[in-house]
């Protein structure tokens, strides 16, 4: 029995081990793409990351946040629009039901971002498209208008992974399945990361917007925000 056991515990470590090594390898592949070798750029799109937070007692940015100091959000800002996946209403899914999809492909304007991201900490990520980029974009888009591609489940496809998956299609960053992109960029924060390197290593322009002093925010601290 002993020894059924120290095996059992010793496939679970190499498998634990496994996973990790193969997390870390996604985040490298994506830290080190070459976007230079890509055609000419013909635009630039925007990936915004809203930073986790918690919330100060009679603070007026007081609004709920999924995930609280480890949560956040992310959208892609194309041609002054902002897509991204997000939920339709609690609860979340522990795991995905593409029977029942509690997920919606979220489109916002300008206006209508603005004042949902009011008073929010941003790291914003500037990255030049070519024209073939942008047309896989646009088939995407168009696509998924038609029919919300996930669930929205905290196994499965949250803003984070999908967005990750969104610019992979695209071919924008480097390839990744559906399981890469969930278990390297279960939140956030562990996308934004790896992207802060991705544009630093292409001299990409990163942008940094200040959060309200009431919010106690996840990251780094916003000392030349740009806007």
């Amino acid at each position: 029995m002993r020894k059924k056991l120290k095996i059992s515990a010793l496939i679970f470590y190499g498998t634990a081990i496994a996973f990790v090594i193969k997390i870390d390898s996604v985040r490298a592949e994506m830290r080190t793409f070459h976007a230079s070798e890509l055609a000419e750029a013909t635009d630039s799109i925007i990936v915004h990351f809203t930073h986790g937070s918690t919330v100060n007692e009679g603070c007026e940015f007081a609004k709920p946040t999924l995930g609280g100091y480890y949560g956040g959000h992310v959208e892609i800002e194309i041609d002054s629009f902002f897509y991204g996946h997000t939920l339709i209403d609690y609860p979340v899914h522990v795991f995905a039901d593409d029977e029942e999809k509690n997920g919606r492909f979220e489109i916002l304007t300008m206006a209508e971002w603005k004042a949902e991201t009011e008073g929010d900490m941003l790291t914003s990520i500037v990255i030049p498209v070519n024209r073939q980029q942008e047309g896989k974009l646009d088939s995407l888009i168009a696509a998924y208008k038609n029919q919300a591609p996930y669930d929205y489940a905290f196994f499965g496809q949250r803003c984070t992974s999908f967005s990750a998956l969104f610019l992979s299609k695209a071919g924008i960053i480097n390839e990744l399945s559906e399981f890469e992109a969930i278990s390297a960029f279960f939140y956030p924060r562990a996308l934004r990361f790896s992207m802060v390197e991705f544009a630093n290593h292409n001299d990409f322009r990163v942008i940094r917007k200040k959060g309200a002093d009431c919010r106690s925010w996840e990251g780094e601290v916003c000392i030349e925000c740009e806007y």
